[in-house]
């Protein structure tokens, strides 16, 4: 009966003993709500930066090289065409001459590799220079990379700004002034907000990457056509 009465008691007192107080779960609350107001904004005004730098959809280059247009123009070509195949969806060449070539992502939605997936059109020009080379100019139009990247940023953060106003508010309603023993330690569960304040710096991520990836794929796609043009070619 002794045994029975002392367990009775420890059943009675122990989420007395470890409940938290409303001050304590009001502090704990503010913290981390707090941060998590403070990560939203950063997240704000990197992805409203991004959507407002007046960076275009076309990102382009040049280069000089020696050797014929025509040559350099047909090499280009061949290795814009290499992956234009029913089974691994590349580019497909809409114009070529001597002086430029035009192409085009060969099925929307179908693509070999990360430059097909993020370019969706591109141009390169060939002009014979007063010096005697070849100047090469390239453009991709990633035009489909950034409009999915701005809606996707737009809903993140309306998503958390959402997930931040009732989350905070289920807290404050529900949990800091509950009298149940052990409720209040729930408050950590604003933590839980976390999850939807992470997604713009998805976005932004893959914005970055695509055009680094168009970028590089054109740059090596025209240098190395340059080097194979002529024994001294350079930029």
């Amino acid at each position: 009966m002794r045994l029975h009465a002392a367990q009775e008691r420890v059943r009675w007192t122990g989420p007395e003993d470890s409940s938290l107080g409303e001050e304590t779960a009001r502090l704990i609350f503010y913290v981390i709500l707090g941060a998590e107001i403070v990560a939203w904004v950063i997240a704000a005004h990197f992805s409203l930066r991004a959507l407002g730098d007046g960076e275009g959809s076309v990102l382009g280059g040049e280069l000089e090289a020696e050797g014929d247009e025509e040559e350099l123009s047909r090499r280009i070509a061949e290795s814009l065409a290499a992956g234009a195949s029913p089974l691994a969806q590349g580019f497909r060449l809409t114009e070529r001459t001597g002086e430029r070539i035009a192409f085009e992502r060969a099925m929307p939605g179908a693509t070999s590799g990360p430059a097909q997936a993020v370019i969706d059109s591109g141009l390169v020009t060939f002009e014979r220079t007063a010096s005697g080379k070849v100047r090469i100019a390239y453009a991709a139009k990633v035009e489909r990379l950034l409009r999915i990247t701005r809606i996707g940023l737009l809903i993140s953060l309306a998503a958390g700004i959402v997930a931040l106003c009732v989350g905070a508010v289920l807290v404050w309603v529900l949990i800091i002034p509950n009298e149940t023993p052990g409720v209040r330690w729930q408050v950590f569960q604003t933590f839980q907000v976390a999850q939807f304040l992470w997604e713009p710096w998805l976005f932004l991520g893959l914005r970055r990457r695509g055009k680094r990836v168009a970028k590089a794929y054109m740059e090596t796609l025209v240098s190395n056509a340059a080097l194979l043009g002529g024994p001294s070619a350079g930029e």
